[in-house]
């Protein structure tokens, strides 16, 4: 299985990454699509192959985590996350054991500036706000 299907995106899942298939649903797989080709900009169709991986679907998207630990999409989610940097979409989060307060409050900021699309002018200054925030406070 090949790597994730968004643009600029290399995640995988030998990377550690949930892979979700495209929709048998015509109507579904062609809302996941728009996504895709308004950030490829192209004429693009996926193949049975093409996966997305776990982090272009916002937390609302996911049904309530399993007892079993596994992460199901909901029936009408649509992949919305898209990031405008690969570092943003391949750092895979730290744990809180083995890391600095340091190295947490960079991917803390990293998360921040993940995007999703379209993103109303007013969330924009609020996420701006609360990023200036969280840099006093860490640094």
């Amino acid at each position: 299985m090949g790597g994730c299907a968004a643009e600029g995106c290399s995640n995988s899942a030998k990377k550690g990454f949930l892979m979700k298939r495209f929709p048998r649903d015509p109507k579904r797989k062609q809302e996941w699509m728009e996504w895709i080709i308004k950030m490829k900009k192209g004429n693009w169709q996926p193949t049975d192959a093409m996966r997305l991986c776990e982090v272009h679907f916002g937390p609302e998207m996911w049904e309530k985590t399993r007892v079993d630990g596994k992460r199901v999409l909901k029936c009408n989610a649509v992949p919305t996350m898209f990031a405008f940097s690969k570092s943003t979409l391949t750092r895979k989060a730290p744990t809180p054991e083995n890391t600095s307060v340091q190295e947490l409050s960079k991917f803390i900021l990293n998360c921040l500036k993940i995007i999703t699309v379209p993103i109303p002018f007013s969330l924009t200054i609020s996420v701006n706000k609360h990023q200036n925030w969280l840099y006093k406070l860490l640094f």
